[in-house]
């Protein structure tokens, strides 16, 4: 795993220096070979046909690298997105129906990975600001994830009965890779207008 962030970083955050770097290399050989060894024509002719297709060999591989390590095609790459209505009960309570789908952006299946949710009401007394934790799936721990193809989703669609102490929610979606123990978070706050 080191050697891969090694590469990735000279291919990507170094990749103009590495160039720069390789190029010199490959003129002060021209250089050395042409002063020094005092080759033919046609002997030279070969030094040089040699180490300019070196180069553009390993300057194609730098570029192939940078592109690999920008693009991560093979990486999982999702979109969270949330959708919620809110319908004020007589009983002053709050109906919150909701909608969250995880979409598989990538070029792979997105599995073997863990999840959890959950819904935070916030409320306001005279100076401080409270989170209260409202609704939590799974109650603790993570949630075994379902495979989701490229191009497609997964989706949680509930509702909940919510207090009218809480002006604004914030939803909250975390994803464990159990391969790599990877962890991702989003999370986003909302304002309740029937509150």
């Amino acid at each position: 795993m080191r050697k891969n962030r090694l590469l990735e970083t000279i291919t990507t955050r170094f990749f103009f220096w590495t160039v720069i770097l390789i190029v010199c290399v490959f003129l002060g050989l021209y250089f050395f070979l042409s002063t020094q060894l005092g080759y033919s024509i046609s002997e030279f002719n070969k030094v040089v046909d040699t180490i300019l297709k070196s180069l553009a060999v390993i300057l194609g591989l730098i570029w192939f690298g940078n592109r690999y390590f920008k693009e991560r095609k093979d990486i999982p790459k999702f979109d969270i997105q949330v959708d919620f209505n809110t319908i004020k009960l007589e009983s002053g309570q709050t109906l919150l129906i909701y909608r969250l789908d995880l979409f598989n952006k990538g070029n792979t299946l997105f599995n073997d990975y863990n999840f959890f949710f959950s819904i935070d009401g916030f409320r306001v007394d005279s100076n401080s600001i409270h989170k209260d934790n409202i609704k939590r799936y799974p109650d603790s721990g993570f949630q075994e994830g379902r495979p989701i193809e490229p191009n497609s989703w997964t989706a949680i669609n509930h509702e909940i009965l919510i207090g009218s102490e809480y002006p604004a929610i914030r939803f909250y979606y975390e994803i464990n890779n159990k391969n790599d123990v990877i962890v991702w978070s989003w999370h986003k706050t909302f304002k309740l207008d029937c509150n």
